[in-house]
């Protein structure tokens, strides 16, 4: 699957965190009533990110790689990783068209500006979180007929891994 080319998960910062917006979507159908009341359920059984994405100062290279990665993966899902948190999201592009690319700068220090590019989260996305416990047990005995102690302490550590999948 591919990755999404605006976000780098090197460290190099390739997308402006200000154009960033991450918002959790859960739809609902609602029925309204003559009466002024409203109705609602869940549409889906699960939430889903939504993500808006972009960069003010692409170099001519970087634009034509998001031209080309639009144009490759337009329709299909491909991966999209969390630029603070480094989840890794499946997503799609929400819309048909990739937003205008304004020229910034001149000469030498000519730059592009794309903002907006709006990606959703698709149904089956998993995200995986790994957590580790660690208990310890500590137990003693006595014996009363002769003057022992006895102590025994042990240690255990449990890894887990959870993973939240996005129904349809």
């Amino acid at each position: 699957m591919a990755n999404f080319p605006l976000m780098s998960t090197s460290g190099l910062k390739t997308s402006d965190w200000e154009v960033f917006k991450a918002v959790r979507n859960r739809p609902q159908i609602r029925t309204p009533f003559e009466g002024g009341a409203v109705q609602s359920r869940g549409r889906v059984t699960t939430s889903r990110w939504k993500f808006q994405v972009g960069a003010r100062m692409m170099t001519t290279t970087q634009l034509d790689t998001l031209v080309a990665f639009f144009d490759a993966n337009q329709g299909d899902t491909f991966t999209f990783v969390h630029p603070i948190r480094g989840t890794s999201h499946t997503v799609r592009f929400t819309e048909d068209e990739l937003p205008e690319a304004v020229p910034v700068g001149d000469g030498s220090n000519a730059r592009w500006a794309v903002e907006g590019i709006n990606l959703e989260e698709t149904s089956g996305s998993t995200i995986t979180v790994q957590t580790t416990t660690t208990t310890t047990s500590t137990s003693s005995s006595t014996s009363s007929t002769v003057s022992t102690t006895s102590s025994t302490s042990s240690t255990a550590s449990t890894t887990s891994t959870t993973t939240t999948t996005t129904s349809p």
